[in-house]
């Protein structure tokens, strides 16, 4: 199945390099702090990122969207988004990122293994830990994460 799928993509799989994945945190690290949000965990590898936030009141599935964007802006403003070279006559780039996402919905007490395993995702991939400034700044005294 997924070399099917690989074999109908319009362009080639986009893997994020260091200099991009730095892009990416920028872009959310914003959009978490315009927006208020606590971010609690991020791991963003070359193929896929991983979040645990509190969603607050905005429909978690919107946020992954706004989240996207806020990425790919970053990407583009910096001249380094990985589908560059496919923008059309207006300079308009592909979307780089799947469309859709996975939200899970956790209790209190699954938030901190989940918290656990998206902070060891990239040392699992291959790269060295990851501390993203938005993490820090969005952990205050008031939005602790729950227990688990």
């Amino acid at each position: 199945m997924r070399i099917r799928t690989k074999l109908s993509l319009k362009y080639p799989p986009v893997r994020l390099t260091h200099k991009q994945r730095l892009a990416v945190a920028g872009g959310f690290g914003q959009y978490f702090r315009e927006r208020g949000l606590r971010a609690w965990a991020c791991a963003i590898v070359p193929d896929h990122i991983h979040l645990v936030l509190e969603s607050g009141s905005y429909d978690p599935k919107r946020l992954v969207v706004q989240l996207k964007g806020g990425a790919t802006r970053a990407l583009k403003q910096q001249g380094i988004h990985p589908l560059k070279q496919y923008a059309d006559e207006h300079g308009t780039v592909p979307k780089c990122f799947a469309k859709g996402q996975w939200v899970v919905y956790l209790d209190p007490d699954d938030v901190g293994p989940a918290i656990r395993y998206v902070n060891n995702n990239p040392v699992k991939e291959g790269l060295p830990s990851q501390v993203w400034p938005f993490i820090a700044e969005t952990m205050t005294s008031r939005s602790a994460p729950p227990r688990g």
